[in-house]
């Protein structure tokens, strides 16, 4: 028994992003049953439906590393009918619904990590966990100490704060490849901070996601992680916190405060009533004139 987003990522539905989203927007299904709680627990035996489809549960996970080579694009489906990561996917692997980790935009190269494992990929992507993802980078010019410097501290770009990155220069490049190491995926990253000091990327490439290392897997190829390689990329990575339940909430309504009850007067002239004996039962007894 698992709660149902995690059902679902672990799946291979979707990102935990993408899973959550399905459920409180009303498109699953159990049991022929709309279920908009995140955490409602799923049985092995239970009938789960996303828009109409049976989801069928996975017992293996599956892990592979992809060297991406330039102009495929990171993604899963592609209107325009451009070649994604998935094409390079091995056929045995078709059925399992894998998925991109993170972004790489189409002009970069490098390590693209594929699984059917939706929590690992939102611990790896997500930038509140901040993992270390680590390209190498050739640009046009040098790098001035004050710009390395700028992009040590983070930069601002139209409000947008890029967070810092880790800068070493390459030996023998003549200071124009370097090593970049950051632990956000924002859209253009790492051409964008460079752009910003005064600086366009001619090459980029990812070789490191947290411990997973692209080694010397040739471009366009696609390997499975070894046990250890598993191992070493879920170590040392924080939990995923249990998302709120969401149902829904009960409309509010006010009740109207009443006033204090004001005192009781007595209407003017009148004599006030003396009050019952012990033990009387009856009405209020006036004492007799002597």
């Amino acid at each position: 028994m698992q709660p149902l987003l995690r059902f679902l990522t672990t799946t291979g539905v979707g990102s935990r992003r993408v899973c959550f989203k399905l459920i409180v927007d009303g498109r699953v299904r159990v049991n022929g049953h709309l279920i908009e709680d995140t955490t409602t627990p799923i049985e092995p035996d239970d009938i789960v439906k996303v828009n109409g489809r049976v989801v069928r549960g996975l017992e293996q996970k599956v892990y592979l590393k992809l060297n991406k080579p330039r102009g495929i694009i990171s993604t899963t489906s592609d209107e325009h009918g451009r070649r994604m990561v998935t094409d390079l996917i091995p056929r045995q692997y078709a059925r399992l619904r894998l998925f991109p980790v993170g972004r790489l935009d189409a002009l970069s190269t490098g390590l693209v990590l594929l699984t059917n494992d939706g929590d690992l990929a939102f611990r790896l992507s997500h930038p509140r966990f901040e993992v270390e993802k680590e390209y190498l980078v050739a640009v046009e010019e040098p790098l001035t100490d004050g710009q390395k410097h700028a992009l040590e501290r983070g930069v601002d770009i139209g409000g947008e704060h890029l967070t810092s990155a880790k800068v070493k220069s390459l030996p023998a490049t003549g200071g124009l490849r370097y090593s970049l190491v950051i632990h956000e995926g924002r859209n253009h990253h790492v051409r964008r901070m460079l752009k910003s000091v005064g600086r366009e990327v001619t090459n980029l490439h990812r070789v490191r996601i947290h411990s997973l290392m692209l080694g010397r897997l040739p471009t366009g190829e696609v390997e499975e992680l070894t046990i250890d390689e598993i191992r070493k990329l879920f170590k040392d990575l924080p939990e995923i916190e249990a998302e709120p339940r969401q149902q829904a909430q009960p409309t509010a309504t006010l009740t109207p405060r009443r006033r204090p009850a004001a005192p009781r007067t007595r209407p003017p002239g009148r004599p006030p009533l003396r009050g019952k004996k012990p033990g009387a039962t009856g009405g209020v007894q006036r004492s007799r004139r002597p």
